[in-house]
């Protein structure tokens, strides 16, 4: 009889530590936040990652809200947009919530051409090629790209 109560005793303090264990693995914490531009506009789909746990990771809603479980205590989220500069910002176990600003990175390029899926230089580029600077469609009143630069490139009517 003894023996038997010996024995559940066993089994449950062996129960409660495996279930601790697991919470333990699950556990972490959450981190809210909302990213902005300079304008203090939201920001749609804004990457939002753990840096160095690429599971660890979510997208920002159309108000420019997210919210993310990380497993560490103190790490660096980074944040990352088509046409914003990369952002990263520490967090710690003192973290809950976090309001972002996102820096617009303007990147200009010269003499690249675009080709289907392909970027290449123009002096790469064997063929028939047209160029049209911006200066001579930037203020046009055109409904779309193919409007402001007919007359200017050849097969464009």
């Amino acid at each position: 009889m003894n023996c038997k109560r010996l024995l559940l005793l066993l089994l449950i303090v062996t129960a409660a530590a495996c279930f601790e264990h697991a919470l333990a693995q699950t556990a972490g914490m959450l981190i809210k936040g909302k990213v902005t531009g300079k304008d203090g506009l939201a920001l749609a789909g804004v990457s939002v990652i753990v840096k160095g746990k690429p599971n660890e990771a979510t997208l920002t809603d159309a108000e420019g809200n997210f919210i993310l479980r990380v497993k560490e205590n103190s790490g660096t989220l980074l944040l990352s947009n088509v046409g914003y500069a990369l952002k990263e910002v520490a967090f710690t176990s003192a973290t809950t919530s976090l309001d972002v600003k996102m820096e617009e990175s303007v990147s200009v390029l010269n003499d690249v051409v675009l080709t289907g899926y392909i970027k290449q230089k123009k002096s790469d580029i064997t063929g028939a090629i047209s160029s049209v600077r911006n200066k001579e469609f930037k203020d046009q009143p055109v409904l779309n790209i193919a409007q402001s630069i007919q007359g200017k490139v050849a097969g464009i009517w």
